[in-house]
């Protein structure tokens, strides 16, 4: 009897489990068509809105990474000065 009873409640934990893990499956691939869709007919500005904060994304990260390449190049300009080695 008791094994009955456990292969009934472990059945029944994974079936609640599992209709709420597709259930959660459902939701997200729902919510991504619908994003989706949104997103190719330019619902309530969305693509445009995207689209910009990606390009002022790109603009400051070409910035930043201007920035680091100029600090590296005064840092290897610098120390080619202070090494007596140096070549360059």
């Amino acid at each position: 009897m008791a094994s009955i009873i456990t292969g009934v409640g472990v059945t029944a934990f994974v079936s609640i489990f599992a209709s709420v893990g597709l259930g959660t499956m459902a939701i997200g691939v729902g919510a991504t068509i619908a994003f989706e869709f949104a997103y190719e007919v330019n619902f309530l500005g969305l693509q445009d809105g995207l689209d910009w904060a990606g390009q002022q994304f790109d603009k400051g990260w070409e910035t930043i990474t201007n920035w680091v390449g100029d600090v590296g190049q005064a840092m290897h300009n610098s120390w080619n000065i202070l090494n007596p080695f140096s070549t360059a």
